[in-house]
């Protein structure tokens, strides 16, 4: 198991916090530091981890999460950002490749997730027609 900085591993917690996957902050963590770790390493550092880490990378990664989701409500999304970042990610990348038509699908597909199309929503009817014999 490669040892890891305190640099590296403020790095692995506060991509946690911003929802990216154990993979996807791997990936990051080679492409910033040049420096190849697992998946299982990077994972040791999410608090809902089996054996969670030590307390102050736990508080760290709270405060991130507080201020991704802050910063996520200042530009009106919610916490749906999640997806959002995804479909914008997709929709970089089918415009960069030439696929506006799919790119197209991306974009008609989070306005769909920004009207609220994807919330279930139920309507209760309360029928209250007891009679009392």
């Amino acid at each position: 198991m490669t040892t890891l900085t305190d640099e590296i591993k403020t790095f692995i917690v506060r991509s946690l916090a911003r929802y990216e996957t154990p993979s996807e902050v791997a990936e990051a963590v080679y492409a910033t530091f040049d420096l190849k770790v697992s998946r299982q390493q990077v994972h040791r550092y999410d608090p809902d981890c089996a054996e969670p880490p030590a307390s102050r990378w736990r508080d760290l990664h709270a405060a991130a999460r507080q201020a991704y989701l802050r910063e996520v409500a200042d530009i009106g999304v919610a916490h749906k950002a999640v997806r959002l970042r995804l479909l914008d990610r997709m929709t970089r990348q089918a415009l960069a490749n030439h696929y506006p038509l799919h790119a197209a699908c991306f974009l008609e597909q989070a306005a769909k997730e920004c009207g609220g199309m994807y919330n279930r929503r139920r309507s209760v009817a309360v029928d209250d027609d007891r009679s009392e014999t």
